[in-house]
């Protein structure tokens, strides 16, 4: 797809970003099955995105678009083994994710409340915000309490169903 960046290059870069920034969480997107990658090329592909320990990868297959360079190119793969590329590299993808989102159980961050997942049932509220670095947590707060738009600190204190859970303090 033309890109310029090479994953030696990136792998580099992320190294650097990491070193100069406490707790980066990175995301990325990738897309499988683009015309000519190999298998080999793919679990390399794979082994990479384990390597760089992303937080989310959003995971896409190859489509061709008429009238680009691409559409033309030898080697397409069939739409079958793109869908099975997607599959390998979404469980990759939650098994990084995973690991880092655990690493910041038992911390404490900053968390902007973006909305209100479910209304107040007797215990409280469920809130869906982002950390300071990026990374989606739920809370419950208080029957009454408005927090959209607000950023107060929470420990990260369980992960289940790939959020985690969080107490606002």
């Amino acid at each position: 797809m033309a890109r310029r960046t090479r994953t030696t290059e990136f792998r580099q870069l992320l190294a650097e970003a990491r070193n100069r920034i406490a707790d980066l969480v990175v995301t990325t997107d990738m897309i499988v099955g683009f015309p000519g990658e190999t298998q080999a090329d793919f679990e390399e592909s794979l082994r990479f995105v384990e390597e760089m320990r992303f937080a989310h990868v959003h995971v896409f297959p190859y489509s061709a678009r008429e009238g680009t360079a691409a559409a033309g190119f030898s080697g397409q793969v069939p739409a079958a083994e793109r869908r099975e590329r997607v599959d390998a590299m979404e469980a990759v993808a939650r098994t990084t994710g995973e690991a880092v989102r655990r690493s910041f159980l038992g911390t404490i961050r900053p968390v902007l409340w973006e909305a209100l997942e479910h209304p107040a049932n007797g215990t409280g509220a469920l809130w869906n915000g982002l950390t300071d670095n990026y990374l989606r947590v739920q809370a419950i707060a208080p029957a009454g309490d408005e927090m959209e738009n607000r950023i107060t600190p929470a420990r990260l204190v369980e992960l289940r169903n790939g959020a985690i859970l969080a107490d606002i303090m």
